[in-house]
């Protein structure tokens, strides 16, 4: 892979910087899919770990999710809402993923 990223760095722009780096990537691929399962399964963790953002993120996330936890559990609790069965929103979830 050093001898591709050289060539990127060497001057080459546009479609050929994307053709080199379109071909590091299939390379990194193929050697990833000779791993076993349990190592391709790491790295496919540790790849999606990679995209989830950083801490801070992460944290606004969090206080996120727990604010709409509050907010629909008082709903509940005030007698605003009293939720769906779990039968109720697969046949939804179902209905709308055939739509699609």
């Amino acid at each position: 892979m050093a001898a591709t990223e050289g060539r990127a760095s060497l001057g080459a722009t546009g479609l050929s910087a994307t053709v080199v780096l379109m071909a590091e990537v299939k390379e990194v691929l193929e050697e990833a899919m000779k791993l076993g399962p349990d190592d391709r399964a790491s790295v496919a963790a540790e790849l999606l770990e990679s995209l989830e953002g950083s801490p801070e993120e992460k944290a606004d996330v969090e206080v996120a999710w727990a604010a709409e936890i509050e907010r629909r559990a008082r709903r509940v609790l005030r007698g605003e809402s009293s939720g769906a069965s779990w039968d109720e929103v697969r046949r939804q979830t179902e209905a709308n993923l055939t739509k699609r």
